[in-house]
This record gives C-alpha cells, structure tokens and sequence, in this order.
C-alpha cells in the first residue's frame, strides 16, 4: 500500500497501531481545514491497512 506523504501530521504503523500525530506546534496543532483534510485522508489509509487494529490520535 503506497503511504501518503502529509505536510501537517505524521502517520506511523507499528504491530497493528495506527498513529496519526498532530505536528503543528508552531501554532500549538491548531485545527486547519488542510488538517482536517490530512487527518480524513489518513484515517482512510489507516482503515483500509488490515493490519491496524488500533488508532491513536496524538500531538506534538
């Protein structure tokens, strides 16, 4: 599955978690409608990945 490369958060995968980090701390992970965008995208890769059992949403 081809990753996507985000500008606002970071995606990892590790033994079934999925991870979306917030990376935006110059304006302390402010929501964005590019966040927002970035965050859908990512949920929808991390769903389709049977491997992921688990999301955990965090922040810088």
């Amino acid at each position: 599955m081809k990753s996507v490369s985000y500008e606002n958060i970071v995606v990892t995968r590790d033994e079934g978690v999925g991870t979306i980090r917030l990376n935006r701390p110059k304006v302390l992970n402010a929501l964005s409608r590019s966040l927002y965008r970035e965050v859908d995208t990512a949920i929808g890769e991390l769903e389709a990945d049977d491997e992921i059992k688990v999301l955990v949403f965090t922040g810088t």
